[in-house]
């Protein structure tokens, strides 16, 4: 072991070698070991907690939720790629279980057009004329009626909105009364799961789960806005998960994998180009130079992709396949999340707290001292009160430590700086981040889509003091579990961009480019595609709307 060397990034472990008893140190992978943590809670979560069908979906929903957030991208860290044996061990705990369970449909009378049923169990069956695989058959069991005179124009309403309307815009499918019985009983399950929806969650329509927003399809909240989500996501796929082989389990993985991969991609290359254009550039980069490589990137990006012939790939033709429609609704679903996102965040009037160039270039003059917690904090910022404010421009700062502090501590979970340690230049950049925010007097929103309980937004300096009580004195009353992460998102996104020297115009153009990258994802990269196809490679993608000469073109230009 004399010439044993490890990296100074991970940390180390101590081994014990029983036969010898000598003690070694063995280089642990942070990922690794957070993954490995998460397989063990949910070890004991699924053998001690109890589950119905639904809740324990909901279960393996968050859990594909923590699983991919300790992998993805984000700013100041790198994306890792899941291994094959990682989500195979996570998908054999929740197949076992699933298989422990009886589905509902073997336990109670089997139901036309049910979640859980398929049309092979009723496709032995002789049906009347009048009881065809139909949506005016659905229509009829749904109201119990006979005939359409009997049926309540308000009834017909409602079901007609689902399929015209709803049904597209969902799930992406329109209902086709040519088609064979074997589709339309799939299309109608999709239908039966909207309507029992508008039904089963009284308090929120269908109109209003449409509304874009930033928590829809988060996970571990409990609102009646993300329990309809979760009503639909389950009912559309969970019949799967009882299959006899872990297939159909992978396959939910893969989309929801599919969906978080897209939204990382999209983070990743709004962020990581500019880095690599920063790191091999020749000389000093300035602020204003690196905004102007914002700029210049992402104009170039949008360029490539109106004028510059993507290779496609041929898509499955799964409109027409039974088998792939509910497959091809969930994906649909879960991607509308990512179109919310960028809706929201690339609004031509969001705010960005914008400093003028001189201050980034000013910060570097200040003597780099590693913060290394709490107590270093406000021993720093004591000593350092005068030069701070020197440095400021002796502007008005109001001092408010607990909100720096506070700042502080939500930053360093951010990893938004690359090294483990806060400097004095971050410190300096959380003061003059909340004197922005606080000067300007910006209203921070509290609320995001539909919410009955329509939140007020709160001035940054209320804001932190509640989220200061709610998250580090357990105080749940002054902030909902909603408002407190809806918050927490507009915070990230702005002390990103504040971090990395953006502006408002900066973000509206990176957001530009993202939608033009969603518009063009699909034809390059399927949702369903067929078995036998080459893979489509992210690498070519890349490659084509950003060829490597681009890149050594702005390069050159700036090192220049």
């Amino acid at each position: 072991m004399d010439n044993y060397t490890h990296s100074p990034q991970k940390p180390l472990r101590a081994f014990v070698d029983e036969s010898t008893e000598d003690v070694y140190e063995i280089e642990v992978d942070p990922v690794d070991d957070a993954i490995e943590a998460l397989l063990s809670d949910v070890e004991a979560e699924l053998e001690f907690d109890s589950f119905n069908e639904n809740t324990l979906f909901d279960h393996f929903i968050v859990t594909l939720h923590r699983l991919f957030s300790i992998v993805r991208y984000e700013y100041g860290k790198p994306a890792k790629n899941l291994s094959t044996n990682d989500i195979d061990e996570f998908v054999t705990l929740y197949w076992l279980k699933f298989n422990q369970m009886l589905p509902s449909h073997r336990i109670k009378e089997v139901t036309k057009y049910d979640y859980d049923t398929y049309y092979e169990d009723f496709a032995n069956i002789s049906f009347p004329r009048s009881a065809r695989i139909s949506i005016y058959d659905y229509i009829f069991l749904t109201t119990g009626k006979s005939t359409q005179e009997e049926i309540e124009d308000s009834e017909k309403q409602c079901i007609k909105r689902i399929y015209g309307s709803y049904l597209p815009n969902f799930f992406g499918i329109k209902y086709n009364d040519k088609q064979t019985d074997r589709w339309k009983y799939e299309v109608i399950r999709l239908i039966k799961i909207l309507y029992d929806c508008t039904k089963e969650k009284k308090v929120i329509s269908l109109l209003c789960i449409q509304h874009p927003s930033l928590v829809k399809f988060n996970p571990l909240l409990r609102t009646n806005y993300t329990d309809a989500v979760k009503f639909i996501k389950s009912r559309v796929i969970l019949r799967e998960c009882y299959a006899s082989t872990m297939t159909p389990l992978h396959q939910i993985v893969h989309m929801e994998q599919y969906v978080d991969a897209l939204q990382s991609f999209l983070q990743s290359i709004s962020y990581k180009s500019i880095d690599y254009i920063v790191q091999h550039i020749k000389g000093k980069v300035s602020c204003a130079m690196k905004r102007s490589i914002c700029h210049e990137l992402y104009r170039t990006i949008t360029h490539n992709i109106s004028t510059i012939p993507l290779k496609h790939h041929i898509a499955y033709n799964h409109l027409e396949d039974p088998n792939a429609i509910p497959y091809y609704a969930y994906m649909h679903f879960i991607l509308s999340g990512i179109n919310d996102h960028l809706l929201l965040m690339g609004s031509s009037n969001a705010y960005y707290p914008t400093v003028s160039s001189d201050f980034y270039d000013k910060a570097t003059l200040l003597p780099c001292e590693i913060i290394e917690d709490d107590a270093v904090f406000f021993s720093y910022m004591h000593e350092k009160k005068s030069e701070i404010t020197k440095l400021l421009d002796e502007e008005t700062i109001s001092w408010h430590m607990e909100n720096y502090q506070f700042l502080y501590t939500f930053i360093k979970k951010l990893n938004i700086n690359k090294s483990s340690s806060f400097s004095s230049k971050d410190i300096l950049y959380i003061i003059k981040f909340y004197e922005t925010v606080y000067r300007d007097k910006i209203d921070i929103p509290l609320s995001s889509g539909y919410t009955k309980n329509h939140q007020k937004p709160l001035k940054i300096n209320m804001l932190l003091k509640k989220m200061h009580k709610k998250h580090l004195e357990g105080n749940d009353t002054v902030l909902s579990d909603e408002s407190y992460l809806i918050a927490s998102l507009w915070l990230q996104d702005r002390i990103i961009s504040f971090w990395d020297m953006r502006t408002a115009v900066t973000q509206l153009e990176m957001c530009k480019m993202q939608h033009m990258i969603l518009e063009v994802w699909e034809n390059y990269f399927p949702r369903l595609t067929y078995q036998d196809n080459k893979s489509p490679s992210l690498n070519e993608f890349v490659a084509q709307i950003l060829p490597e000469n681009d890149l050594q073109r702005i390069i050159a230009r700036y090192s220049a």
